[in-house]
């Protein structure tokens, strides 16, 4: 939250600007409720300044450079649900380090960066990846990982590369992986069962 106060200020040489809850929710990756939560929090430790603006329902930003005059909430406080304009009135403690807070405890279980194997070139990744995107399927570290097996397994079950099966996902909006299927001789598809229709 706070790079994006920073992006849309200094990065634009303004001390102050107007961003709406829809910007910080798009940058973030974050729900509005839980920007807003967000917001309230960085305020209440004087790390931003909100200035309410009632007419147009944007509220004005600006990160606070002084950090001498940041804090932090004592426990008790920040776990309260209902905080009257981010601040309450006991608001001078210090946070102990070791309280798990939703934000750390998300930074603690963030998945590890997927790697890309270097037998699939870039270009036809993403434009898989796209596919998924624009199908709204999984892009966990995991997920992936599943695809890049399934690509080894059926490397190994049908001597296929995985960058024709892939190439094959891409030109049928598919946003799994299967084995090819190559027509022989009596209409048959090879690695379809004899008698069953394709479903593909």
């Amino acid at each position: 939250m706070v790079w994006v106060i920073l992006r849309k200020t200094y990065g634009w040489h303004k001390k102050e600007d107007h961003i709406g809850l829809g910007q910080f929710s798009e940058m973030t990756g974050l729900t509005r409720q839980h920007a807003l939560r967000a917001i309230k929090k960085l305020e209440a430790k004087h790390v931003i300044a909100v200035t309410k603006n009632g007419n147009s329902g944007v509220n004005s930003y600006k990160f606070i450079k002084d950090f001498d005059k940041w804090r932090l909430l004592p426990k008790k406080d920040t776990l309260l649900p209902n905080l009257v304009g981010g601040v309450t009135k006991n608001g001078v403690g210090v946070l102990p380090k070791m309280v798990h807070t939703k934000e750390n405890t998300k930074e603690n279980t963030k998945e590890r960066p997927f790697i890309l194997p270097e037998y699939i070139p870039k270009e036809t990744w993403a434009a898989y990846m796209a596919v998924r995107v624009k199908k709204r399927a999984a892009k966990t570290t995991y997920a992936l990982t599943l695809i890049i097996k399934e690509l080894e397994k059926i490397n190994k079950d049908y001597g296929q590369a995985p960058l024709e099966v892939l190439n094959k996902s891409i030109k049928n909006g598919w946003t799994d992986v299967y084995p090819l299927k190559e027509p022989m001789n009596n209409g048959q598809s090879r690695n379809e069962p004899e008698g069953q229709k394709s479903s593909w």
